[in-house]
């Protein structure tokens, strides 16, 4: 499972059922999708909220029929049930804020526990600490696009993007893309993705040579028979896990190429994932956006058959027995 899937299709349906909402301030079932993608994804407050909503433009009458009283009855459990979870978030907030535990992590741990607008309010409270920190503006930026704050969220969010284009938090381009994303900005995220797999190469590339033999590992510390294994097995890892990050980005890229119908691009972008991992575990899916795009069945493995000069002087051929 990537994060295409999963988080990303989240923001792009939040985002959108969000400016649904807005245009369509009296539909009904618009509201009904909203509130059944909050509580799928467990935000407790918005989903209290859209609770209400849903009240306010579905009163009760003496002329309501059966089923409008069984789903209004259905309506109040729910919002009984998400008040409980809001009051207990709300009241773990304050605490924690009264004992001086740092703002975004409340912030963070309120989000985690349903909390969205709780979330978002903690750091709207203390508008000089959001400015300094900018990963908290970094992720203020992405509960107010679930929150349908749309416009402030990619205000926000370009601000992060100013501030951190110079060197800025880890992940600081993957929230600003995601903003793009569910705006159908697929050229911007494409070039942050893009952008964020070069550093990303670049910074396993600088770190594995920092590592360099004698500079961390003494081979008299570690022994003639682990020196240096040591040091070419923590660089392989290193550069393995790399690997992995870039070609998920570059699975991400491919997929917004896709949806912007750039086809020949995203060929080009699937082909080029595939060569540079090819052990990739996302492989299958690789192999089958590939197979949808040009009609190609790849191989599910790629073997290296070509030998390495230096182990040709190792291989003994056996010799011929006497006839």
């Amino acid at each position: 499972k990537t994060p295409w899937s999963g988080l990303y299709r989240y923001y792009q349906a939040i985002a959108a059922l969000q400016q649904a909402a807005m245009l369509q301030p009296h539909d009904v079932d618009v509201r009904y999708d909203l509130l059944s993608l909050l509580e799928k994804t467990r935000r407790s407050d918005l989903a209290l909220e859209t609770v209400r909503q849903i009240k306010q433009l579905q009163p009760f009458t003496p002329n309501s029929t059966d089923l409008q009283r069984q789903q209004r009855e259905r309506l109040l459990n729910t919002e009984l049930s998400l008040e409980d979870i809001v009051a207990k978030i709300d009241e773990m907030t304050q605490q924690a804020l009264a004992a001086n535990t740092d703002r975004f992590q409340v912030a963070a741990a309120a989000f985690q526990a349903g909390g969205v607008l709780t979330a978002i309010r903690t750091l709207e409270e203390d508008a000089v600490y959001k400015e300094q920190n900018i990963a908290a503006k970094t992720m203020l930026g992405t509960w107010l696009l679930e929150a349908g704050r749309v416009r402030e969220a990619h205000e926000t969010l370009e601000a992060v993007e100013q501030i951190s284009a110079a060197g800025g938090a880890p992940g600081w381009r993957d929230a600003v893309a995601v903003s793009a994303l569910a705006n159908a900005d697929y050229p911007r995220a494409i070039r942050l993705w893009r952008d964020q797999a070069r550093v990303t190469e670049t910074s396993a590339g600088e770190a594995s040579l920092m590592t360099l033999p004698f500079l961390t590992l003494n081979p008299y510390w570690l022994g003639a028979d682990q020196y240096p294994l040591t040091h070419t097995v923590a660089a392989a890892q290193l550069l393995e896990g790399s690997l992995g990050e870039v070609t998920a980005l570059r699975f991400q890229i491919a997929m917004s190429q896709l949806e912007s119908g750039n086809c020949t691009g995203a060929t080009q972008t699937l082909r080029q994932a595939v060569e540079r991992d090819p052990a990739s575990p996302i492989r299958p899916l690789l192999r089958f956006y590939l197979l949808c795009t040009t009609n190609e069945l790849i191989d599910e493995k790629t073997t290296n058959t070509n030998t390495i000069e230096e182990f040709d002087s190792l291989s003994v051929e056996a010799p011929a027995k006497d006839k």
